[in-house]
C-alpha cells in the first residue's frame, strides 16, 4: 500500500477532493482505488474538509481546488520561489567560492530564472505592455499599448 503522503500531491489531491465532494463512493472504496487505508482517507477528508465543502458548493466547476488556476496563488508560488532563489544567491555570493567560475555562472542562472520569475508576475499582473507591429506596403506602425490592473490584497 502507498503512503498517506502520496495523496497530498497534485493531481491526486486534486481527485481525492472531488471525489470526497461528489459522495459517490464510501472511503472503503476510495481507499482501495488510491491504494492507501481507510483511515488514510479519513485524515484526508479532515484534513481538507474545507475545500471538500469548497468544491462540493462549486462542483460544476471544474477548476475550484485548483492552486495554479487562482491567479494571486500563482503569484504567491511566484513569490515563494523568488525569495528561495534569493536567499540561494546569497549564500553563493557569500561564500568564500564566490569568484570561481562555476558560482558566477550558478549564480547567473539562478539569476535569470529571477527575472523570468518577475516577468512571469508582471504578465500575470497586466505590467507588461502588448506590442505590436503592422506593416502595410511602405509604411510600418508600431504600437504600445500599456496596462494596468490592480489585484486587491497584494503589494
Amino acid at each position: 500500500m502507498a503512503t498517506p503522503n502520496h495523496l497530498e500531491r497534485g493531481g491526486r489531491k486534486f481527485a481525492l477532493v472531488r471525489d470526497l465532494a461528489k459522495g459517490e463512493q464510501t472511503q472503503r472504496q476510495l481507499a482501495a482505488r488510491y491504494g492507501v487505508s481507510q483511515p488514510a482517507i479519513s485524515q484526508f477528508a479532515q484534513r481538507y474538509a474545507e475545500e471538500i465543502l469548497e468544491t462540493r458548493a462549486n462542483i460544476d466547476d471544474k477548476l475550484i481546488g485548483l492552486w495554479v488556476a487562482d491567479k494571486s496563488a500563482r503569484i504567491a508560488e511566484y513569490q515563494d520561489g523568488i525569495e528561495k532563489l534569493k536567499e540561494i544567491i546569497a549564500e553563493l555570493t557569500d561564500s568564500e567560492s564566490k569568484e570561481s567560475a562555476l558560482v558566477r555562472a550558478q549564480v547567473s542562472g539562478l539569476m535569470r530564472t529571477m527575472q523570468a520569475g518577475l516577468r512571469a508576475v508582471a504578465d500575470e499582473l497586466g505590467s507588461i505592455p502588448v506590442k505590436s507591429l503592422t506593416v502595410t506596403g511602405a509604411q510600418v506602425t508600431y504600437t504600445v499599448e500599456a496596462t494596468q490592473q490592480e489585484l486587491e490584497g497584494l503589494d
